[in-house]
């Protein structure tokens, strides 16, 4: 019972730790924690949840059939997947933090300063969101395959890393620092728990996922630095300083979403990460030419 408990309630347990270390700190420091918290779940729900759905019989009949060469291929799609995927999210968040806190939630008594706190925190705790995806599978994986042991160990350490580096760091830096302990050691947790897979099952060939990882990170950080210089242009160059409202916090967000998702697109084609390669195959795209006529 505990480890299919820990398989599927591991992260709130962190969250909860987390929400622990800071029960000293000032008053609204764990409700900020608690409404930053919630905004990352959000795409971790809607990414890995209808994953885990899918992919857990797939798993299971691999598994049950012994094909593991079959199962380190399935393995090693599915984490490529969640790392393109949500390591871009994940920076995402960092840009957007402070209007997609402002639009989900100041209003009333939640003014100015708890969204400005707030956001800070959501930035930390989206830094360990592709972790966060890619843990919840790893977990998923030692159910279909019945080991026990290696879920309360992985999950076991993550807990406990959790309670020591939040302990720690929420002296130096407060609230920030527990979610920035629950990022470090969500990412933690998620390399133990990868290396004991490619122990288990030698066929799980790790590296085209730190292959992924790092492109997917190098593209990200395009991305954020283009958002970044175009949002200084506007407030700085243009000297164009949106007021607070609802319409301006949507407007940032999906302009954002817009020019951030054509720039990781375009870096992550020009690096030559096999989903995107595959993705142009599958939309036809021409490919350009140039034709000199004499």
């Amino acid at each position: 019972v505990l480890p299919v408990f820990a398989a599927y309630a591991g992260t709130q347990v962190t969250l909860l730790l987390g929400n622990l270390m800071a029960s000293n700190l000032p008053a609204g420091s764990v409700s900020a924690l608690v409404y930053a918290s919630r905004v990352m779940l959000l795409p971790v729900g809607i990414l890995v949840l209808p994953l885990q759905t899918t992919i857990l019989p797939t798993l299971s009949q691999q598994v049950a059939q012994k094909d593991f060469r079959l199962l380190g291929k399935t393995m090693l799609d599915t984490f490529r997947m969640l790392a393109l995927v949500g390591i871009p999210i994940s920076i995402g968040i960092v840009f957007l933090r402070l209007p997609l806190v402002q639009l989900l939630y100041q209003r009333g008594a939640f003014d100015a300063a708890a969204a400005a706190l707030t956001a800070d925190l959501l930035a930390w705790f989206a830094l360990g969101l592709p972790a966060v995806a890619v843990l919840m599978l790893i977990n998923s994986v030692y159910c279909a395959m019945g080991d026990t042991l290696a879920l309360g160990c992985v999950n076991g350490f993550h807990w406990a890393t959790t309670a020591l580096l939040g302990a720690i760091l929420v002296q130096v830096a407060g609230a920030s620092g527990a979610a920035m302990g629950i990022s470090v050691s969500t990412t933690l947790a998620c390399i133990l728990g990868l290396a004991r897979l490619k122990k288990n099952i030698p066929t799980f060939k790790w590296k085209g996922l730190v292959e992924v990882a790092a492109k997917a990170s190098l593209a990200s950080g395009v991305m954020f630095s283009l958002l970044t210089g175009v949002d200084f242009l506007i407030t700085q160059g243009l000297k164009l300083q949106l007021t607070w409202h609802w319409t301006g916090a949507v407007l940032q967000i999906v302009l954002a979403f817009l020019l951030g998702g054509s720039s990781f697109t375009m870096a992550a084609w020009l690096l030559k990460i096999d989903e995107i390669q595959a993705w142009r195959a599958k939309m036809n795209f021409p490919k350009p030419s140039l034709r000199i006529r004499a």
